[in-house]
C-alpha cells in the first residue's frame, strides 16, 4: 500500500509538471500567435490553424486557463489528501504547520526569481538591450513589497504576466488546507459542501473552483468512497471496461480543456455554452482540470504503468516551479528579439519554430538550475525549522 501510495505522488508530480509546460505553451503562442488565443481569423499566421486553436478542442494542447486549473487542483488535492490521511489528534497540528510554511515555501523561491529579473532587466535597459522596451514601473522599494506581499493578496501581474496566479496557488492551497480539516470517513455529507462552495465561486476566481474540487477528489479517494463506488457498478470491476471509462473520462476532459477562454467557441461546444454562460469559462476549465485528473487516477487503478511516472514527466514535475517563474522572462527578454534576428534569414514560421527550440531549452535548463541552487535549500531549511518545531513541542510536553 505504501508502494502504491509513493507511486500516485509521482504520477502527480508529473502532471504538475506537465501543467507548466501547458503554460509555458500557451504563452509562447499567445506572444507568436496570438490568433490562437483572440480568435482573429486576420491576425492567422499558421493558415488558420491558430484560429483553430482558440475556439475548437484541440485548443486543451494550449489552453492557459485549463493548464493553470490542473496545476492549481492538484496543487490542492495534496496537502488535502495529506491532512486527510492523519489521525484525528493530528490534523490540527498538520493543518498548523502546512499553513505555517505555505507562504516561505512560496516567497523564498519567487523572490528569488523577481530579483533576478529585476538585476537582468536594468542590466538590459543599462546597456541599451531592452528590445521591447519593457519597463520597471516601481523602484526597489515598492518593487519589493509587491515581490514579498501584493502578489500573493490579489492577482497581480505587475512583475510578470503569468504571476497573477500566486495568488491562487498561495490564499488557493490556504483555502484547501482550511475546508480539509472537518472532513472524514464519516462524513460524507462534506461532499456537498465542497461542489456548493464550487458553485459558490462560479464566476470567480480560479483558486477557491479548482481548489474546492481538488479537496472533493481528495475526499474521495482518501477515504475510499471512488472504492465503493466502484463495488456498487459491477461493470467497474472488469478491468477492460474500466480503463475505457477511463479513456473517455479523460478525453472528455480535454473536450472541456479546449473551450475558449476569449475566441468565440466553434459549434461543437454548443451543449456546453450554457454551462459556460453559468459557471463562466473558469468553471468549465475547473471542472475539466477535475475529470483530468480523476480519470487518470481512475486508470491507474486499473494499470500499472502510467507515463505520468516516468522520468521525463517526474524531471518536470521537479523543476515546475522554475518553469512557471522563468519562462515568460525568457520570452520577452530573448524570444521576440531572436525570432525576429531569425527571420531575416528564413521565413517567418521556421524562425519561430527555431525560437521555441532555443528558449524552451532556455526554460529548462534555468529551471532545473533553479531546482538544484535555491528549491532544494529551501526546503531543507524549512525541513529543518519544522523538526525544530517538532523537537520543542516534545521537550515542552515532557
Amino acid at each position: 500500500m505504501a508502494d502504491k501510495k509513493k507511486e500516485r505522488l509521482i504520477w502527480l508530480d508529473g502532471l504538475k509538471g506537465l501543467a507548466c509546460l501547458g503554460v509555458f505553451i500557451h504563452h509562447f503562442f499567445l506572444g507568436f500567435y496570438p490568433a490562437s488565443y483572440f480568435g482573429n481569423v486576420l491576425e492567422s499566421g499558421l493558415n488558420g490553424l491558430d484560429h483553430k486553436l482558440s475556439c475548437e478542442p484541440i485548443g486543451f494542447l494550449i489552453n492557459g486557463n485549463f493548464w493553470v486549473n490542473v496545476f492549481v487542483l492538484v496543487a490542492a488535492f495534496l496537502p488535502a489528501s495529506a491532512i486527510m490521511r492523519c489521525r484525528d489528534e493530528e490534523i490540527k497540528s498538520r493543518a498548523g504547520n502546512m499553513i505555517l510554511k505555505r507562504y516561505p515555501r512560496l516567497a523564498i523561491p519567487v523572490t528569488v526569481a523577481c530579483i533576478i529579473y529585476y538585476v537582468v532587466m536594468r542590466v538590459l535597459i543599462h546597456i541599451g538591450a531592452n528590445y521591447m522596451d519593457k519597463e520597471l514601473t516601481y523602484g526597489p522599494g515598492q518593487y519589493m513589497l509587491h515581490v514579498l506581499f501584493t502578489q500573493y493578496l490579489q492577482e497581480d501581474s505587475t512583475i510578470q504576466g503569468s504571476y497573477w496566479t500566486l495568488h491562487e496557488l498561495f490564499v488557493g492551497a490556504l483555502f484547501a488546507i482550511l475546508i480539509s480539516i472537518p472532513s472524514g470517513k464519516k462524513r460524507p455529507w462534506m461532499l456537498p459542501v465542497y461542489l456548493g462552495i464550487f458553485a459558490a465561486f462560479r464566476a470567480g476566481s480560479v483558486s477557491f473552483m479548482a481548489c474546492a474540487l481538488g479537496v472533493f477528489l481528495a475526499d474521495m479517494v482518501t477515504y475510499g468512497r471512488c472504492d465503493a463506488v466502484k463495488e456498487k457498478l459491477v461493470f467497474l470491476k472488469d478491468k477492460k471496461a474500466g480503463v475505457i471509462l477511463s479513456l473517455l473520462t479523460i478525453l472528455l476532459a480535454f473536450f472541456l480543456g479546449g473551450y475558449p477562454s476569449y475566441a468565440e467557441p466553434a459549434k461543437i461546444y454548443g451543449i456546453v455554452k450554457p454551462v459556460a454562460v453559468l459557471l463562466s469559462p473558469i468553471g468549465i476549465h475547473a471542472l475539466a482540470a477535475y475529470l483530468l485528473v480523476g480519470g487518470i487516477y481512475m486508470l491507474h487503478t486499473y494499470t500499472k504503468f502510467s507515463i505520468l511516472s516516468t522520468m521525463p514527466f517526474r524531471f518536470l514535475g521537479r523543476i515546475c516551479m522554475g518553469i512557471y517563474l522563468f519562462h515568460l522572462m525568457w520570452i520577452e527578454l530573448l524570444g521576440y528579439w531572436l525570432k525576429d534576428k531569425l527571420a531575416a534569414g528564413m521565413s517567418s514560421n521556421t524562425a519561430v519554430l527555431a525560437t521555441f527550440g532555443v528558449i524552451g531549452a532556455a526554460v529548462l535548463i534555468t529551471a532545473a538550475l533553479f531546482n538544484i541552487t535555491v528549491e532544494k535549500p529551501a526546503e531543507k531549511l524549512l525541513a529543518k525549522f519544522g523538526t525544530a518545531k517538532a523537537s520543542a513541542a516534545s521537550g515542552n510536553v515532557a
